[in-house]
């Protein structure tokens, strides 16, 4: 499993400006190909990492800042804070749903301290791992089964990064004492790949073993962010001055092997052609450039099959008709189910998705969401600026919620939890009379859900 982390690697990948290498494959999934469905989604998030149950974490935007959160069978948890670290973000899970991630006070204390999160008799409980000795800030990046931990931590300053490997039994570990490391993974037999200042590393931490996996060829950089239980590892290898770059996959044995990098064109910082995530059959996912001639200033999520031998864009393995673009793939478990983010075509919503593999036509969602007004009462008098409550709830998700107050739509609304849209609404645009109120939520099937209160506009003139 994959935890997308801050890392040095990244200020070097967004500047990358040159059209990427490699073949592209356009056509629309048929025969032995994958097909995917949109089947979860978290409004205004990023899903970053995803367990063999299906379960995917990452974070929210929440009255704008991040919170840590869990889509499962159980529809969206967002994880406890402590008290004093009210921001949070999620950045793996394993099958025993333990998470892992870090949490801070502000943006500027970010990344705070690594926590853990775990599901005790009487709901979450949360444990703050705190730092290495002599250390300031923390931050889990991955853990494995038997929940060995492993992130990075520093005294404020990622010239002099720390890798942590933290367990029960024997509390924090530091990896390499003597050396800059980021961490990235960890398998089940608690071997760590993660990055140095310009080569991926990976770690035995049973034998205290340091592998540098240097890039060949034309590419004199390499960083590594995933790997499976075979020591498979995904990531990018770049060459000399960042002039090109493309997914990567390294094998025991075998090296650095280059999957190719899809699209082209300049996409300023945009972090693309990167292997984010791999399970334990090698299949990488991760993010694209746009393709070639689309002036959409975003990545694409990409796939690489051993099946096919080429990268493709997840956007067209989709199943017909679905309304969403695949923007970014972080994560895959061994099912094929994928987390990632993505941005809704016919509503422009971005959201944190799961896609799940599908192998017939699916059963269309008829399930309109279930909407109503709760602020204010039906019949109140009201007056200057009103605040308007809207509950949505839906089988699937909600994709948009807008409010008319007559036949005029009225607004904005922004969703203030996982299911409450708060809308504005200025009285004084309107005359003093009875108004009417429409609450309408839609979900990404398109099924509309309603409900009307009336109530009285009393400003004085």
């Amino acid at each position: 499993m994959h935890p997308l982390t801050r890392l040095t690697a990244a200020v070097v990948l967004a500047v990358i400006g040159s059209s990427a290498i490699g073949a592209v494959q356009t056509t629309r999934a048929a025969g032995s190909l994958p097909v995917y469905r949109v089947d979860a989604v978290v409004n205004d998030a990023l899903g970053i990492a995803i367990n063999n149950a299906g379960d995917m974490v990452g974070w929210q935007t929440v009255a704008g800042s991040p919170r840590a959160f869990l889509y499962s069978a159980a529809g969206l948890t967002l994880l406890p804070n402590p008290s004093d670290r009210p921001l949070s973000i999620a950045r793996d899970i394993n099958d025993a749903g333990v998470i892992v991630g870090n949490a801070y006070q502000a943006p500027i204390d970010e990344p705070g301290h690594a926590m853990r999160w775990t599901l005790g008799a009487y709901g979450w409980l949360v444990k703050d791992l705190g730092v290495l000795t002599g250390q300031i800030v923390s931050a889990a990046t991955g853990l494995n089964e038997p929940g060995a931990i492993v992130g990075h931590t520093n005294p404020r300053s990622f010239l002099s990064e720390q890798a942590f490997m933290y367990t029960d039994a024997d509390g924090f570990t530091d990896l390499l004492p003597e050396d800059t490391f980021v961490p990235q993974d960890i398998n089940e037999t608690n071997v760590v790949v993660g990055n140095g200042y310009s080569t991926a590393k990976r770690l035995d931490t049973a034998t205290g073993a340091v592998t540098d996996l240097s890039a060949a060829s034309l590419y004199t950089q390499s960083y590594a962010y995933a790997l499976n239980d075979a020591g498979q590892v995904a990531g990018t290898v770049v060459s000399l001055f960042g002039l090109g770059q493309v997914v990567g996959r390294y094998t025991n044995g075998t090296g650095w092997q280059e999957l190719g990098g899809i699209g082209g064109g300049s996409c300023s910082g945009c972090v693309n052609n990167v292997g984010w995530g791999i399970n334990n059959a090698g299949t990488v996912v991760g993010t694209g450039w746009p393709r070639t001639g689309v002036s959409a200033p975003y990545e694409r999520g990409v796939i690489y099959l051993d099946a096919v031998g080429s990268l493709l864009y997840v956007d067209d393995l989709l199943e017909s008709g679905s309304q969403w673009s695949i923007s970014a793939a972080f994560d895959i478990n061994d099912s094929g189910q994928i987390a990632g983010r993505a941005r809704n075509l016919v509503t422009g919503q971005w959201a944190g998705v799961r896609l799940s593999p599908v192998t017939q036509s699916p059963t269309p969602d008829t399930t309109a969401p279930t909407v109503r007004i709760t602020y204010p009462a039906n019949g109140a008098t009201v007056n200057s600026v009103v605040y308007v409550s809207i509950s949505a709830t839906d089988n699937v998700a909600v994709a948009r919620v807008e409010l008319v107050v007559g036949t005029t739509a009225a607004g904005p609304c922004t969703l203030s939890t996982p299911t409450i849209y708060t809308c504005r609404w200025d009285t004084r645009n309107w005359s003093n009379a009875s108004r009417t109120l429409h609450a309408r939520a839609w979900d990404s099937a398109g099924n509309l859900g309603t409900h009307d209160i009336t109530v009285r506009v009393k400003n004085r003139r």
